[in-house]
């Protein structure tokens, strides 16, 4: 499994999927673990700099879609990119364009481990039906 993980390359162009222009999409978005000297929301209250990396990398997916395609993209993501992103958005002038371009919902519980297994469990379930 290491070695498929390791040596993936992407499909091809007649073998990649595209993207409905007209659909809503929603984004799952999984963070980086936590260190060892970060295992509860006590040690970290805020998340790290990878975790506002992948949040500032889905801001940008779902302005690009908003912009390009008028199209809503909802994010469902670990609680630590969830809260980056929220960060993100408040430093912003206009909220209603953020509403517009789809919800941000956090799942997993600050401090309690969870597996990824787990964690998309929460995704799923948080979806909304399309």
């Amino acid at each position: 499994a290491l070695r498929e993980m390791l040596t993936w390359r992407l499909p091809e162009a007649a073998e990649r999927r595209s993207l409905s222009d007209t659909d809503n999409l929603t984004l799952l978005v999984l963070s980086f673990d936590a260190t060892p000297d970060c295992r509860s929301v006590d040690d970290c209250p805020r998340p790290g700099p990878s975790n506002e990396l992948l949040a500032a990398t889905a801001d940008a997916f779902v302005g690009r879609r908003w912009q390009e395609h008028g199209q809503r993209v909802e994010v469902v993501a670990q609680w630590e990119v969830a809260a980056a992103l929220r960060t993100l958005r408040q430093g912003r002038a206009t909220a209603a364009a953020d509403g517009a371009r789809g919800r941000v919902v956090s799942v997993g519980t600050p401090g309690i481990f969870e597996n990824t297994a787990q964690i998309y469990e929460h995704m799923l379930s948080q979806m909304e039906p399309s």
